[in-house]
This record gives C-alpha cells, sequence and structure tokens, in this order.
C-alpha cells in the first residue's frame, strides 16, 4: 500500500497519526495522470496541481511535460512550446524527494527553479465542538498563519498574472497530490478564484462545498484529515474578517465545520455528495 495514500482508519492513535503524517513518502514515487490536472490560466501561464513529479530512478520531466500537455488540451487551453517551469513543492524536511532535489540542484535558471513551501501543520486541533468564541481567538492567535496559505497563494497569484518574457507553467504539488495540494489549490480558489468561476470580489460568497468537491474530484479521494481541518480553520477564521461561504443544502450550520465530515485523525466524507463539478 502506497505510504501517501495510507487509510488513516488504520492509524490507531494520534501520535501515530502524526508520525505517519510527516513521515517520509516512500512510495507515490512515480507521477501519476489521474493526479495531474490544470487549476487556472492568466494569459500565457498555467498552474497545474498534481503527485510528486518522479519515478523511482529521477525526476520525471518528460511525464510531467507530457501529462500537463493532455490536460491543457483536455481543457481546450493551449501548452506553450516554449515555457519556464517553476516546481512548487508543498513536502518538508520529512518527506523531500531526493530525485527532485538533485535535479532542480543541475537545472539552469532560464529552465526553472523549484520554490520550497513547506506545509502540513495547520490542521492538527479540529475546531469541531469549540464555540465560536474560543475559534476566533484561535484564529486570532494565528492557527492559519502556519501554513500561511494566504500570502503563499498571494505570492502564486501575483506571479501568475505577472506577464514575462515567455509562458510560465506552474506544478504546485506534495506526495500523493491530494492532501497538501488539495488544501493549497482549495485556498487558492477561495482567495482568487480559477479560469472556469472567475475571479471572487469582496462580496462574492464562496461555496465550500463546490471547492471541496473539486478537490475530490482532481485527487479521487478527499483530503485526510489534517488538510481537511486546516480547511475548515481557513473558512472560519476568514468568516470572521468578512468572507462570507455558503454550502449545500444537506450541510448543517456551522458550514466550514460540517462540509465534511472527518473522523479524528481519519478519514473524511464530503457531507454534500451530488456536487457537480464543472
Amino acid at each position: 500500500k502506497e505510504l501517501c495514500d495510507f487509510p488513516s482508519a488504520r492509524v490507531p492513535s494520534p501520535t501515530r497519526a502524526m508520525r505517519v503524517a510527516l513521515l517520509p513518502t516512500l512510495a507515490c514515487a512515480t507521477i501519476d495522470l489521474k493526479r495531474v490536472h490544470l487549476v487556472d490560466q492568466i494569459g500565457s501561464n498555467l498552474l497545474f496541481r498534481g503527485n510528486m513529479p518522479t519515478n523511482k530512478t529521477d525526476f520525471a520531466i518528460d511525464d510531467l511535460k507530457s501529462f500537463m500537455q493532455q490536460r491543457a488540451t483536455e481543457s481546450g487551453v493551449q501548452f506553450p512550446s516554449d515555457y519556464r517551469l517553476v516546481d512548487i513543492t508543498l513536502n518538508n524536511v520529512f518527506d523531500y524527494d531526493h530525485h527532485e532535489l538533485d535535479f532542480w540542484k543541475k537545472a539552469p535558471a532560464s529552465f526553472g527553479e523549484l520554490v520550497k513551501w513547506p506545509m502540513g501543520f495547520d490542521g492538527i486541533v479540529s475546531p469541531h465542538d469549540l464555540n465560536d468564541a474560543a475559534r476566533k481567538k484561535i484564529c486570532t492567535s494565528g492557527i492559519v498563519a502556519v501554513d500561511d496559505l494566504v500570502n503563499k497563494t498571494a505570492n502564486l497569484f501575483q506571479w501568475m498574472s505577472t506577464p514575462a518574457a515567455k509562458p510560465t507553467v506552474y506544478y504546485v504539488h506534495c506526495s500523493a497530490g491530494c492532501d497538501r495540494t488539495g488544501e493549497f489549490v482549495a485556498a487558492y480558489r477561495i482567495f482568487h478564484g480559477d479560469f472556469h468561476a472567475g475571479r471572487p470580489e469582496p462580496t462574492t460568497v464562496r461555496n465550500i462545498s463546490e471547492i471541496y468537491a473539486e478537490d475530490v474530484a482532481e485527487c479521487g479521494r478527499p483530503p485526510n484529515y489534517f488538510s481537511t481541518t486546516a480547511l475548515k480553520w481557513l473558512c472560519f477564521c476568514h468568516s470572521y474578517t468578512g468572507m462570507t461561504f455558503s454550502a449545500g443544502a444537506q450541510v448543517s450550520a456551522p458550514i466550514c465545520e460540517h462540509f465534511a465530515s472527518c473522523k479524528t485523525f481519519g478519514d473524511c466524507t464530503p457531507v454534500e455528495e451530488d456536487v457537480v463539478v464543472v
């Protein structure tokens, strides 16, 4: 069984669960077309999500390019023949892939670069069963600042919006392409939208069920407890500062907690399962 898709239900304790979340990823070493998807297009710049872009022996640059080309074509988007690649890894010191690191040590700057944005630490404590006062206090203490999704997604959106001499292709990933990647891409869509849904205004209502459903559809399973819990905190904390969220009809209040049902340190399930993803 691939460690990056380790079934959380088999994890017997919180301590073990946290170790599993932070252990090096020994498998999922092969990039998977099913996990690669086009997220956004601004001008000639493109943003993709996926899993670790390596195989058992190397950084899988040929497969990565082929998969991105295929997904762009499927979306009716032209993939550039000449571009600069920015590889954004959400992995951390516990689970970097040395094939990826070794590739970028040798690659010329004109070809691209590796950006390290380690994530995976916002979602350990659940907002479940806390009252609003307690949640607001925790938001004020800066729980969502750990993964720093506001600044990271803002930086990426600015990069995407900046024309360059040749197009830039951004590939954001973790190991499985589901959990930290799902958390990051959902946050990007909450703050900045995408080329399908358009760009949100300050008064735009964000449908958290639809955004979560996109994560499920693109990965093939929901983000794990840690990443889903991080999204719950993101939803709560920004709802307290004026952002408005909605959810599917089956989701009870507070929707920032109930858009997904998670076992503690276990698997998650979207509460609204009939959301149509365009």
